[in-house]
């Protein structure tokens, strides 16, 4: 008897779970919504054409955000049924000095041959058919892969090409082949997946506040917080690289302020940004020249985020697990605008030793996560559950070219089902998944990142073969990422209790 009343309450509980769970993923929002993303697209900051091809910066306080980086086009049908494979053109904004002459044209990005990316390649192209729960999804406002529905044998450039409905999709690559046929224009060909990223350029400044001088007319009509909204013409200083001080010129620039977007949210705005806190170490700023000549940021990263040193070192096992399980999310609201780097290290108790252990060029296992939106106008909640995210990154520690001093660079593999704000699938820098302006979330959320060193994942040398377990993780992620970047041909990845970003992104791992 005792048994059978057991398995009674261990059946009851499963269903209460998959009742909460069925509850917690449903489908949420009216239909026929608009998807965030082309709200904010409306803003002309926010559109690829604002940004003339020819840029005059001053390269002594701007520096390109690549050797190789261009705007992905998707071919049209006839062009791929002429040409089949998986291809895309690329319209080049940066190429290495000897490649300068190909700078503004369109050329041709395709794959080198060998049989690791046929591999890759075979597993990850698909027909493309948009299922009724895909039609369903694009009605409740998520931004799907629509220009892609119907293609034959799409693959992971053409997937990343496709997946908004304009070609608005920045890349880079580190290494490139230049392959000119006999006859034709040159063609760029990868080996490996490039890179998503927000922008051309980069300089590191520190925010003065609003221009004085702004012409009122510019104003924006709506913003976050009280009336009148401030100017978006912010006044910036640039660090100087000689002084190792923000005593370089001053400038004048842009930082857009986002358009009002569903659930009567802002992803970003300008406001109080000389006097945030987090900032007080500088801002690197990311974007281009408008067609006014004021250069515009289109995404913005704290220097005090990715720099090496600690606000708080824990040492022991004990203390680090109750930080991690307890005190890094706790009393979220109050923290509100802040950041804290913590290190944790469980077998020293030396903060210098603890440091000196990481050094420059080394590769690190990154985890991610955010939680909810709060406040008046936060997200639902279920039994006091909302849901957050998770992902890969693999953190490297570089030396800034502004500043030489060690710091965090953080490139995320995002398995990122469909969504509103057109997120995509792939691997992407930190500011074009975080810091964006126009759909980072960096802004809104309570946001973490951690970077695990462990000698076992470090690469293993058996003589002539080399082991590298991170490398076999990005390989595995980047298959993921093809895959929800169509939905596996269905045209929709959707988060349910039987697919999500965790389960995912920790498949590949498997």
């Amino acid at each position: 008897m005792k048994q059978w009343r057991g398995r009674i309450v261990l059946g009851a509980i499963a269903v209460l779970v998959l009742v909460f769970l069925a509850m917690l993923f449903r489908p949420h929002g009216p239909s026929d919504r608009i998807p965030d993303y082309e709200i904010s697209s409306q803003l002309p900051a926010n559109q690829v054409d604002y940004y003339p091809l020819q840029q005059n910066l001053d390269g002594a306080y701007y520096r390109p955000l690549g050797e190789w980086l261009g705007r992905l086009i998707l071919p049209t049908v006839e062009e791929t049924k002429a040409t089949p494979g998986d291809w895309v053109w690329l319209e080049l904004y940066q190429a290495p000095s000897i490649q300068q002459g190909l700078v503004g044209q369109k050329l041709r990005l395709t794959w080198q041959s060998n049989a690791d990316l046929e591999r890759y390649l075979k597993l990850v192209t698909t027909d493309v058919n948009f299922t009724p729960a895909a039609l369903n999804s694009e009605r409740r406002g998520n931004l799907l892969p629509n220009r892609l529905n119907g293609r034959s044998q799409v693959g992971p450039l053409q997937s990343l090409a496709g997946a908004r409905p304009v070609d608005d999709v920045l890349v880079r690559f580190p290494r490139a082949q230049v392959n000119v046929p006999a006859g034709n224009q040159a063609e760029i060909k990868l080996a490996t997946m490039p890179e998503m990223v927000t922008g051309r350029y980069q300089a590191l400044v520190k925010i003065i506040g609003p221009d004085p001088k702004a012409d009122p007319n510019t104003v924006p009509k709506d913003c976050p917080g009280p009336q009148p909204c401030a100017t978006d013409l912010m006044v910036v200083q640039h660090y100087n690289a000689v002084s190792k001080q923000f005593d370089g010129p001053q400038e004048t620039i842009r930082i857009p302020q986002q358009p009002r977007l569903n659930g009567d949210r802002f992803m970003s705005t300008p406001r109080d940004l000389a006097t945030a806190a987090v900032g007080q170490g500088g801002w690197y700023i990311y974007g281009a020249q408008g067609k006014d000549g004021l250069f515009t940021a289109q995404s913005l990263k704290p220097r005090s985020l990715v720099q090496l040193q600690p606000d708080e070192q824990i040492f022991h096992l004990g203390p680090g697990r109750d930080h991690i399980s307890q005190q890094n999310w706790h009393n979220t609201p109050a923290r509100k605008g802040t950041a804290q780097k913590v290190l944790l290290d469980p077998r020293s108790d030396s903060p210098e030793v603890a440091l000196g252990q990481w050094q420059e060029g080394d590769r690190l296992l990154g985890m991610h996560l955010f939680g909810g939106i709060g406040g008046k106008l936060g997200e639902k909640t279920m039994l006091g559950t909302v849901t957050g995210h998770f992902a890969f990154s693999l953190p490297k520690i570089v030396r800034d070219p502004f500043t030489d001093e060690l710091q965090w660079e953080i490139p995320y593999y995002q398995v990122y089902a469909h969504n509103p704000q057109g997120i995509i699938a792939g691997s992407q820098t930190w500011e074009n998944y975080a810091g964006n302006l126009q759909r980072g979330w960096v802004q809104s959320r309570p946001f973490a990142d951690v970077m695990v060193k462990l000698d076992l994942l470090q690469d293993y040398n058996f003589g002539e073969v080399v082991l590298s377990p991170l490398d076999e993780l990005q390989k595995q992620l980047q298959i993921m990422m093809a895959r929800y970047r169509t939905g596996d041909g269905t045209g929709y990845a959707g988060v349910s209790p039987a697919a999500s970003c965790v389960q995912d992104s920790n498949q590949a791992c498997t």
